[in-house]
């Protein structure tokens, strides 16, 4: 054969393979699951590393728990514009588990992404066991690009940490091995357990970038809860880190540029927040902010009641905006360790205990503190003690604002008390509006106006016991659905009981002629519900309800406004329920409204005149009638036509833990003694008669509060005898209790931390409820 012939023989034959294997690439959505494209996820990695892309990938994955491990290599063929996604079907992370313990090191993860660019998991769960190897996720060899979202992560509660084999009980981890993984996203995911929560690290002289941790929760980590070693401009933003161990919540050795905002971060231990070395890429931070490129800690909140909430080492380049520190202890809330380039802005430091809040100490190389210096910050300690700057002591605000180096000019000092003072810190309103919230660039100059424009009062800024500031000038809207403006009646503000699930009223504001209404003088609280009472002789076809139009504040969809909606005045227009048109039948429910002050619920001694009754029809639930109780407490609804239909009763925000939802046909054409027992300090409990048509009616809405728990699970709503029994996460028996009625509450202090299934049995049947601790 000719020379020519045996190349172009040669040529049709590496043509002929690769067009071959070019259409067996795969691309498009491709289903997991019995009677799917592929059995198992192993099965479809294997395809995947063997044939690659020819476009992007959807892998659909079918309800099931998936024994296995894989690994997912650089993809072949894939262009940047490809993306490679696994996620569960339904749309619900409780429905695709992938699951399997390792029982050596070599085995040690469930997913392994090698070099692979642009895969993304999404609302699946990922579960370990074993108390020795706890890595779910590994990303090593280059792999980049990559986003892990709204996945629930499961280790054990028990890890073990082996000083020297750490690694094995991380969870997320971004293992250093001489390659860099950049620009990867771990964004809404849940992490319960392990040793350490998420690890991400690379190498001294090969520093990562771009990576970013999001709108995470952890808690349960042995160790620390995260971890970032030789990263630079990253983001750790929006996360909640429960960390119960003794050492460190999170620990950061970061460098260049990196932004560190919006995050509730508690620890039980030592510290919360550590930050070490950094070196701002232009450290210094004025005269003009846009030019700073450095280390920005904005509008956190942090509590380490048994330690120091926030310690930099060796920082060159910070800013500090707007944020909450909290301590309880003899050691200092906030400490810069030989440090400079550092500027404090608006902050609240609060230590509860008989020691100060700051400790600063200047990098012998660096300029004066002043040169940059701190301002309009918030300060309480137990006893007066500020702190320490350099060698010297400050005992009292005054020598912390005029003494030589001038640190703190404009600071002020007070009480302040924390609805809980070991993690539910509140941003104080007007430190709240952010430098850079929701992507908006700083303002400046920032200590003169919020991020809204409006100028801030800068001689006392922050909202403490002694200094009793107003979070608004007011804050206005109109009562209108942009149809229909309620033009009389009252909008009532609530905010949440402490410890208790139920409102209080704090104020209440007429509405005007022209439907508005003008919020002034508003205490201070984390959330607010509104509610609007019309006029009913003006507006006889609207219902009290809340501002999303819901009959019940502790309605599933029913949202509070938060205190930032409130001091960024950003209220819109609300407008109550309507009553829609009911046609009329010949039946006809009756009932009782009565206040219980006896531990017997079922016993209304008191009746209440006056209260709304309201009925909907379902489905769905649509208002249509409301009635009063009379002075004896007794409700009537007739004309009524067949159907089912739903009674609500909202006693001054106590939370309505029985619904009646009754089924009215000709063979039940009326009920009576349809009764409601209000305990004004806890509940409304239904406690009808069940002579009556008890078969006729079902006790809706049994409640599980709070969700998730912490010393105490109350369940409610039950007006019968019920069997509670509690499994946790591996379907073990944890605790039971029988024969119970009305209202239990069961001690959960000596729970661990994690998901648990609450099995309610009555002699009709039973419930299964998930709840979180």
């Amino acid at each position: 054969m000719h020379l020519n012939q045996i190349i172009i023989s040669f040529l049709f034959l590496f043509f002929l393979i690769s067009g071959e294997l070019k259409s067996q690439a795969i691309s498009g959505i491709k289903v997991i699951g019995d009677n799917g494209d592929y059995t198992t996820i192993k099965d479809a990695v294997e395809v995947l590393n063997s044939h690659g892309v020819n476009g992007s990938v959807e892998f659909q994955i079918k309800n099931g728990t998936y024994k296995e491990r894989f690994t997912i290599n650089e993809i072949i063929g894939q262009t940047t514009n490809d993306s490679v996604v696994f996620k569960a079907q339904s749309g619900d992370y409780n429905d695709v588990i992938v699951q399997l313990d390792a029982s050596e090191r070599s085995e040690n993860h469930l997913v392994k992404l090698n070099g692979c660019e642009r895969v993304i998991f999404k609302s699946m769960t990922f579960q370990t066991q074993s108390d020795s190897f706890s890595t779910q996720f590994i990303l090593t060899q280059g792999a980049s690009y990559n986003k892990i979202e709204d996945c629930v992560f499961k280790a054990s509660l028990n890890a073990i940490p082996v000083e020297e084999h750490l690694e094995d009980g991380i969870v997320i981890y971004n293992k250093e091995a001489g390659s860099k993984e950049e620009f990867n996203e771990f964004i809404g995911n849940t992490i319960y357990g392990g040793v350490i929560g998420i690890s991400i690290q690379s190498a001294a002289d090969s520093l990562e970038e771009g990576n970013t941790i999001i709108r995470n929760t952890l808690h349960g980590q042995k160790k620390q809860s995260v971890e970032i070693v030789h990263n630079a401009k990253g983001f750790f933003n929006e996360n909640t880190i429960r960390y119960e161990g003794d050492g460190v919540a999170v620990t950061m050795e970061i460098t260049n540029e990196y932004e560190v905002q919006r995050n509730r971060i508690y620890s039980n231990g030592v510290r919360a927040l550590f930050i070490n070395d950094f070196v701002a890429q232009n450290p210094i931070p004025i005269p003009n902010i846009d030019s700073f490129i450095g280390l920005k800690v904005y509008n956190n909140m942090i509590s380490c009641p048994n330690g120091t909430a926030f310690e930099g080492n060796h920082i060159n380049g910070i800013f500090l905006g707007h944020n909450t520190l909290f301590n309880n202890d003899m050691v200092y809330t906030l400490i810069l360790d030989t440090s400079r380039n550092f500027y404090s802005l608006y902050n609240l430091l609060v230590n509860n205990s008989e020691f100060g809040v700051i400790r600063v100490k200047l990098d012998e190389d660096g300029p004066q503190f002043s040169s940059f210096g701190s301002d309009y910050n918030g300060i309480f300690s137990g006893n007066g003690h500020v702190g320490m700057f350099e060698e010297n002591v400050y005992t009292s605000i005054d020598e912390w604002k005029l003494n030589e180096n001038n640190p703190d000019p404009n600071s002020s000092f007070g009480s302040v008390k924390f609805q809980n003072d070991s993690f539910d810190l509140a941003l104080i309103c007007g430190t709240d509006p952010s430098l850079r919230y929701q992507g908006t660039p700083p303002v400046w100059p920032f200590f003169d106006q919020d991020i809204d424009g409006t100028p801030r009062d800068n001689n006392n800024f922050w909202f403490g016991a002694a200094e009793m500031i107003n979070p608004m000038d007011s804050v206005f809207g109109y009562v209108t659905d942009e149809t229909d403006t309620l033009k009389s009646g009252m909008v009532k503000i609530f905010t949440k009981r402490t410890n208790k699930m139920s409102l209080k009223e704090v104020t209440q504001f007429n509405i005007q002629s022209n439907g508005q209404y003008v919020l002034s003088d508003m205490p201070y609280a984390e959330n607010y519900w509104v509610k609007i009472i019309p006029d009913k002789n003006d507006n006889p076809n609207c219902i009290a309800s809340y501002h999303t139009g819901h009959l019940r504040w502790d309605a599933e969809n029913q949202e509070p406004f938060t205190l930032e909606e409130f001091c960024l005045k950003t209220l819109n227009n609300i407008y109550p329920r309507k009553l829609d048109v009911l046609s009329s039948g010949n039946y006809s429910i009756q009932g009782n409204v009565s206040q219980t002050g006896g531990t017997n619920k079922l016993e209304g001694n008191d009746p209440i005149p006056g209260l709304d009754v309201i009925l909907d029809k379902i489905p769905p639930s649509n208002t249509v009638a409301v009635t009063e109780t009379d002075a004896l407490g007794n409700y009537t609804f007739s004309n009524l036509p067949e159907g089912e239909y739903v009674i609500t009763v909202d006693y001054q925000g106590l939370p309505a833990d029985t619904l009646y939802k009754i089924k009215l046909n000709e063979g039940n054409d009326s009920l009576v003694n349809l009764d409601y027992c209000v305990d004004t300090t806890s509940q409304i409990e239904g406690c009808a008669s069940f002579g009556v048509g008890k078969e006729e009616f079902l006790l809706d809405d049994i409640r599980l509060f709070p969700n998730p728990f912490n010393e105490q699970l109350v369940i409610s709503g039950l007006n019968q005898e019920f069997d509670v029994h509690i499994f946790d996460a591996r379907g073990r028996e944890v605790t039971s209790m029988l024969n119970q009625r009305l209202k239990t509450s069961i001690p959960t202090v000596g729970f661990e931390f994690g998901l648990y299934l609450i099995t309610v049995k009555t002699a009709t049947g039973s419930h299964t409820f998930k709840v979180l601790k």
